[in-house]
């Protein structure tokens, strides 16, 4: 369950970053630059090719945080399975005798 929402968390960020990255590209330099300087078509469409530019990557970290999740749960999964007390095996001495004695058992002599 927890591996399937960090999933769909996930995929939220991968389809919305490169939204919210424009977003917050302009937003900065609108609050954050002089108010004497104005957002020109240059400029937005550099910071538009920059954004599209680094689309893939941005993507891509998306998935690799799912990667990392799965690996992370499997390696949890692991460490749980190594932790149980090793159980006895058989040998094949004990296996032959167990054999041995399941065919004389049931069987009655009596002509």
């Amino acid at each position: 369950r927890r591996e399937l929402f960090v999933w769909g968390m996930t995929l939220v960020i991968m389809v919305l970053s490169p939204t919210f990255a424009v977003l917050t590209t302009f937003a900065t330099h609108v609050f954050a630059s002089d108010p004497n300087l104005v957002l020109t078509a240059s400029d937005s469409f550099s910071a538009l090719a920059l954004i599209m530019a680094l689309r893939f990557p941005i993507n891509q970290t998306a998935q690799v945080l799912t990667q990392v999740a799965q690996a992370w749960r499997a390696a949890h999964r692991i460490a749980i399975f190594l932790s149980h007390p090793r159980r006895t095996t058989r040998t094949t001495a004990s296996l032959a005798a167990g054999a041995a004695n399941s065919s004389t058992h049931g069987v009655s002599s009596t002509n």
